[in-house]
Order: C-alpha cells, then structure tokens, then sequence
C-alpha cells in the first residue's frame, strides 16, 4: 500500500500493475483495486482420513496386513531355475547390491526372445507364443541399469557377433553377385547356356534392438523369419509408451504393439513391399521410475496395455560397497547360444501339470469378473503370461543341463507351479499399485505403509515427516503439518508407532517388528498346490 503513490507519481499504468502483480503476490486490494484481494487466513489442512473408531481400526489392520504381504512379496530363485544357473545369479545379484528380480526380469524377455519358434498349447484350440513384456520398476540410482548390463551383455555380445558375420557375408554377396552380372552379359551373347538365378543378399540376425520405429522393427523382424525373435530393449519404458504414433498424426501404432504382446501374425504394407510373419516373436524389457509410472499408468488400462508386462519391483537395498563382481558373460553366452538351437516345436502340458493349470485359470477368469477394470485386465492376461513363463523356465532348465538331451515335449508340474509364483508376484505388484485390498485405506495411508516396508532395510521403517511431503503426492502435495497429523492417526488406528525428537520433528514407522522379508534358498517344489502358490 505504501508504494502506490510512488508507482502512480512514476506514471504507473494499467499493465505496469499486472506485472507487479506477477512479482509480488502479496500485494493488497487497494494498492490495486481492479485485482480481487486474497485472503490472509491460512488454508485449512486437507482431511487426511474419517475419524478413527474401533470397527474402522480393525478394518484398517486387516486391510495394511494385505497391503504387508503385496510388499513383502519376493521371489525365491532356487523355485524356478536349477541350481547351476540359480546360485551364480543369486551370487550376481549379491555383488551388485539389487533384489534378485532385477536379473530375473530381463533374462525371462531375453530368453523368450531366443526360444521364439517354439510354442506351447494347454489344449488343441489354444496356442501361445513364449514372447514376454517384462519391466522393472525403480527409482533412479537404485540398481535397474547395473541388473540388465548382467544379464543383456552377452547378448549384446551375440548381436555384435551376427553383426561381423553380417558384414563377412555382405562382401561374399557382392563378389558373388559381381560374377552374376558378368555371367548374364556372356549369357546374352551366349544363349544356349543355362544363367544360374542371382545370389540372394544377407540378413542380418537381430538379437536386440534398442531404437527403432516400429516400421524398422517389423520389416528387421519378418526378414529373419526363419529364425527367433528380436529383444527390444527400452531402458525408460515411458520412451516407448510416448513414442507411439509420434511420427504420425493418427495411426496404430498403439494397436500393433497390443498385438505383437500377444505374438500375433504379422501382414504389414509399405511403401518397400508387404511385411509377412506367420508368429511374431518380439520381446520387450526397460525400466521405470514409481512416479512415471503412476503419472502414465491409467488404472483403467482400458487397452491393456500395461496388463501385457510383468512387472518386478527393485526393493530398497542399503548402500554397500561390494568390490568382487563375478562376471556372468561366459555362463549366459553358452546359455543362450544353447536356447538359440533348440528346434522349434509345439509344447503341451502333463496331465498333472495341466490340472493346476485349469485350476488357476478358472480362479483369474472369476477374480477378474469383480475388480476394477486395469487389474481385471492383469487377471484376465496372466493365464497368458504362465504358459509363456513356464515354457520359458523349461527350456531355461533344459538349456542349463544339456546332458539331459533333447526337451521332451510336455511341460512338467514344476514349471507351471514356478511361473505361477512369478505371475502372482507381478499381480501384486499390480494390486498394490492400483490398491486392490478391497478396504478403506485411504491413498495417503496406504503409500505411508507402502514407504514404510520398502524402507526398512535402510531406515528400519522409520519415515520422516518431510519424507511425506516430498514422496507423497496422491491426492495433493501435504504439509508437514499434514504429514505429522497423518502420522498420529495411523498410531491412533493401531498401524505403527511414533517417535519424537527435538524441536518437534517426529517420525513414524508400520508395526514396528513386524514386517519381514522371506530369505533366498531352498529348492524347487514340483508338488506345489494351487493354494500355495496362487492365494496371496
């Protein structure tokens, strides 16, 4: 107010007081009358949750005891791999301070890549393609790139191998079409002799690819059609989902990449020719951040599109430094080299294994009938992702032992059991994401307890105040305030305790002892019941 006489004496305008308006937002109505005052009462803190009572309480246990078990969900390795191929991975994973997922995920997508060819049939009319979408979901630093140089290098190392061969074949083709040429000059002089039809130009055997437009991709993929699949490697996924349709303003990109998740046939037009595959066979693996995620994701997935991948969440590791390394290049070059040289042929289920298999399938088609439309999507597609998966870790195990011969033709019990836990544990990482707890938990209260067991093996659970205001964004951005009040409802629920410190500062953390997470080790189970590795 006291600088209005000054800015009118200095010939303020109209437009001169919007751009001071701009600069100082803490100006008053009279200093410039034309613009509404605001109001200099504090903003009421956002309700955060109903009041608590002692029904509503036990409702909120019962529902973060199954939000604990969505996040306390881990893989074990030695129940889906042999211990040849399992302890190095393990020891791998050791060395390079990450969760076991971060080396499982991209070797199922490399493997389904190599296998491609080969398919696998629970009954006559259904046949699927081993192709795999598999992604891994970590915040930036926290291990995703060091997980996939371990596991994609050799075969990278392939790729660059079939690129010399490529270029050694390239020259032979050009000296023999060279020759060619002369020969059918002379043949135009010389009709009676008998012209030889011209060289054919090489291919080049794409074992990965990590930019191309899905036109490239298609026309590399159908050239190389008698051989596997291509791996398309992506390391921020949001690249691929963004990047769809981007050179065009409308088309199907989107709708081609739905299909080539499901290893549908491809019939393809341009302006070069037609591109022709009977089975695709194109495999995908990147990473992604938790809040990209959760800004692109659409919990609807009303194309399903996000229900094609599976999803392998890094848990938080403590910072450690570990200076062994043991390289896993020579034992996954031998492996993949083995998975590249399996015939292709069509897989069937025992009679065992395909009685777990119809079990597990009529209970996801009936979950799927009574949950939100983006995890109905997840339920209805993972039947899908089993008989992939399971055809995967066969071959996987076939690969690992090659002094057991030829695979024989039928999936046994064990491999359906393993791909169903690792089904089940993208499904929860699924679940947690979308809340699927059928409770009352409200968003806030729930990524609280989510933050909270993620962070245990660093903080021991204990999450700060100003923890929440950077981290937790649903539903609007809280105040430490907000933070600290959301912090005593949870403690005045029964979900957690508090601890105070100096000046205010108060921290809190989930059931404090309570929260465990299952240990690496032991062996394959072939007897698996449906219950035990299914239910969750």
């Amino acid at each position: 107010a006291q600088c209005t006489p000054a800015a009118q004496h200095l010939g303020g305008d109209d437009a001169c007081w919007k751009r001071v308006a701009k600069l100082d937002r803490r100006y008053q109505s009279k200093a410039y009358p034309q613009s509404p005052a605001p109001s200099n009462q504090k903003p009421q803190p956002k309700p955060v949750a109903a009041p608590i009572t002692a029904d509503t309480a036990a409702e909120l246990q019962d529902a973060a005891k199954i939000l604990e078990t969505l996040a306390c969900d881990q893989i074990n390795i030695h129940e889906l791999l042999p211990a040849d191929l399992a302890q190095p991975l393990e020891r791998a994973a050791a060395d390079l301070n990450i969760g076991i997922v971060g080396l499982l995920a991209p070797l199922l997508s490399a493997s389904a890549s190599l296998i491609g060819g080969s398919t696998i049939s629970p009954k006559l009319s259904w046949t699927e393609q081993p192709t795999i979408w598999s992604a891994v979901v970590a915040a930036s630093g926290q291990g995703k790139s060091p997980g996939q140089r371990a596991i994609l290098g050799p075969l990278t190392k392939l790729d660059e191998i079939a690129g010399q061969q490529y270029d050694q074949d390239l020259l032979q083709y050009q000296r023999d079409k060279a020759e060619w040429e002369r020969l059918a000059k002379a043949h135009k002089k010389e009709s009676d002799e008998e012209l030889p039809p011209p060289p054919e130009p090489p291919n080049y055997r794409h074992y990965l690819m990590r930019e191309a437009t899905i036109e490239t991709l298609l026309a590399e993929h159908c050239k190389n059609s008698g051989s596997r699949g291509i791996l398309f490697l992506k390391e921020e996924l949001a690249g691929l989902v963004l990047g769809m349709n981007q050179y065009k303003s409308s088309g199907n990109d989107r709708q081609t990449w739905l299909d080539l998740a499901d290893g549908s046939s491809i019939k393809r037009a341009t302006k070069a020719g037609v591109n022709r595959r009977v089975n695709s066979n194109i495999c995908v693996f990147g990473g992604i951040q938790p809040k990209v995620l959760d800004k692109m994701a659409d919990s609807e997935d009303s194309d399903g599109l996000w229900a094609r991948f599976l999803w392998f969440t890094l848990p938080y590791r403590p910072a450690q430094w570990n200076e062994s390394g043991g390289s896993l290049e020579g034992l996954l070059l031998n492996l993949y080299q083995t998975l590249a040289k399996f015939a292709p042929q069509n897989y069937t289920l025992e009679p065992e294994a395909k009685e777990l298999f119809v079990t597990y399938w009529t209970e996801q088609r009936n979950r799927a009938l009574n949950c939100p439309s983006g995890i109905a999507n997840a339920y209805s597609k993972s039947p899908r992702h089993v008989l992939a998966v399971a055809l995967n870790l066969y071959l996987l195990a076939a690969a690992t032992t090659p002094k057991l011969g030829t695979p024989q033709p039928e999936i046994p019990l064990w491999c359906i059991s393993a791909a169903i836990k690792v089904v089940s544990h993208s499904l929860s990482q699924i679940c947690r994401r979308n809340a699927d707890t059928a409770v009352e938990l409200t968003p806030q209260q729930r990524k609280l307890i989510e933050l909270s067991i993620d962070w245990q093996p660093v903080t021991g659970g204990w999450v700060k105040a100003r923890d929440v205001v950077t981290r937790i964004r649903i539903g609007g951005r809280l105040s430490t305030d907000e933070a600290k009040a959301l912090f005593r409802e949870m403690v005045e629920a029964g979900l957690g305790e508090i601890q105070e410190g100096q000046r205010g500062a108060i921290q809190w953390r989930y059931h404090a002892g309570t929260v465990t997470v299952p240990q690496s080790g032991g062996s394959a189970d072939p007897s698996a019941s449906v219950e035990s590795c299914v239910d969750k």
